[in-house]
């Protein structure tokens, strides 16, 4: 992947004139490098930070090195696109249906979009029935859901990982944190619900584990996708490291938490799954980590709350906090309430950023 853009090819990527480009860079609106000619240059992070600040559509997403998605012209999924910001606007799970199936094309096998309400339902992948507009309408306002901020993109997701639309499902994930929306924002609201669906399949058919696996290793991905999109953190960032317990082997929960921590600015460690006590604070003490994350997802492996006030206290010697998440994780807060060295337990991504903003330490002098 290219790792900077001249002016002509930012401007096609994101459909502006080149002399648009240059003159936001002289204006300090865009970073850029001179190459020894003298020649502007814009790198990757660069460019996704303006694209993101700016709200600029992506015409070309494989311009800066990422999948197509269903949105904007050529299909980017950093344009305008079918997915809207959060907010009130939710569009009903039939429409939503049609605009995956809209995507995939004729031809292709049929697929199954779950509601949220927990009702399957067989959607063709190909084109959407002709609908009046007013049918249209009144149709989506009788079964149109309460508005939940993501679901229009929990169903979109959902429909392009079931019909077998990797590279789009990719390219919708991205294409959300190109639209300005936080990476925890995006696991929160709409990976994590879809996941869910995906993780209830097994109950109702066999071919519901194969799919499940497929939807995570596309989601997992696009979540590295993500973290190289982030911008390279600067010299004195504070450094947070994780992963999962001994036992535990769900690699997801740690990727995104690497990923948004990355994103409030800190240099991320993801040190993956089963690490065992031991090992994170050696961990610790080698990077000289101002935060531990540990994510707990499988409550037989998970340890108790004594196990993480030890592992909290251990760390606090060296300078780290210790925070904790996930579904197996402890209901309460660790330590006596007022001790210093207590874990924090956060509910989810953004929870994650909140408490490594409160908790952390200042970087300790060298």
């Amino acid at each position: 992947m290219k790792q900077s853009l001249s002016p002509r090819e930012l401007a096609r990527i994101v459909g502006v004139s080149e002399s648009s480009l240059k003159r936001w860079a002289d204006g300090g609106r865009l970073r850029f490098s001179r190459t020894a000619g003298g020649h502007r240059r814009f790198s990757i992070a660069e460019a996704v930070r303006f694209v993101r600040e700016a709200g600029l559509p992506v015409r070309d997403p494989a311009g800066l090195g990422l999948p197509p998605g269903p949105g904007s012209a050529g299909g980017s999924g950093g344009g305008s696109g079918v997915v809207p910001p959060p907010g009130p606007a939710a569009a009903s799970t039939r429409t939503l249906v049609q605009t995956a199936a809209a995507v995939a094309g004729p031809g292709a096998r049929s697929a199954v979009v779950l509601a949220d309400a927990g009702a399957g339902g067989d959607a063709a992948c190909g084109p959407p029935e002709t609908r009046d507009p007013e049918t249209e309408a009144q149709a989506a306002a009788a079964d149109a859901p309460p508005a939940v901020p993501g679901r229009p993109a929990v169903d979109q997701l959902t429909g392009l990982l079931r019909c077998g639309h990797d590279e789009l499902a990719r390219g919708l994930i991205v294409g959300l944190y190109l639209q300005g929306h936080d990476a925890g924002w995006i696991f929160d609201r709409v990976l994590t619900p879809t996941l869910a669906r995906f993780g209830e399949l097994w109950r109702h058919d066999d071919a519901g584990i194969y799919a499940e696996h497929r939807a995570f290793d596309v989601c997992l991905r696009a979540v590295h996708e993500l973290r190289a999109l982030m911008p390279p953190p600067p010299p004195e960032a504070r450094v947070a490291l994780g992963g999962t317990p001994p036992g535990d082997l769900y690699l997801m929960p740690s990727a995104m938490a690497a990923t948004v921590l990355a994103g409030a600015g800190f240099r991320d460690v993801n040190l993956g799954a089963q690490v065992p006590a031991d090992v994170l604070v050696r961990a610790a003490v080698h990077y000289r980590a101002a935060l531990v994350w540990l994510s707990l997802s499988c409550r037989k492996k998970a340890p108790g709350t004594a196990e993480l006030d030890e592992l909290a206290a251990r760390l606090h010697e060296h300078g780290a906090a210790l925070v904790v998440g996930g579904r197996a994780g402890p209901r309460r807060t660790g330590g006596s309430g007022s001790g210093a060295a207590g874990f924090r337990r956060v509910g989810d991504m953004q929870g994650l950023v909140a408490a490594a903003g409160a908790w952390a330490r200042p970087l300790p002098p060298a």
